[in-house]
């Protein structure tokens, strides 16, 4: 049997219940595997921190620890490192002992 609800018709049973009840009152609301696995479901916001820290990593060429030449001051270590792409900047420990802090866009920098 059919009937009109709310200008649509829907399939109902027998007993007056819609075929859409009966399904929901036998498997219930479910979640997302996301949500079931606690993580609840993720905002645009959420994605876009995520995206970011990946743009981070993938822009980030110079890290602390690495050796670097520099054209005039010569071989070193880059003891600090903050900022992406072209607002890079690195502090850089010389072999002549002293730290200079350097951006990385003009630096001419190469990797040893």
């Amino acid at each position: 049997r059919w009937q009109k609800e709310s200008g649509s018709y829907s399939e109902m049973g027998l007993d007056g219940e819609s075929n859409l009840d009966k399904k929901m009152a036998r498997f219930g609301s479910r979640k997302r595997s996301s949500e079931a696995k606690g993580y609840g479901s993720r905002s645009l916001k959420d994605v876009s921190e995520e995206m970011l820290e990946d743009a981070q990593v993938s822009e980030l060429k110079y890290r602390s620890g690495q050796n670097v030449e520099h054209p005039t001051f010569g071989s070193g270590r880059i003891t600090e490192s903050e900022g992406l792409g072209d607002k890079q900047k690195v502090t850089i420990l010389f072999h002549d002992g002293i730290e200079r802090r350097l951006m990385v866009k003009y630096a001419n920098l190469m990797l040893r």
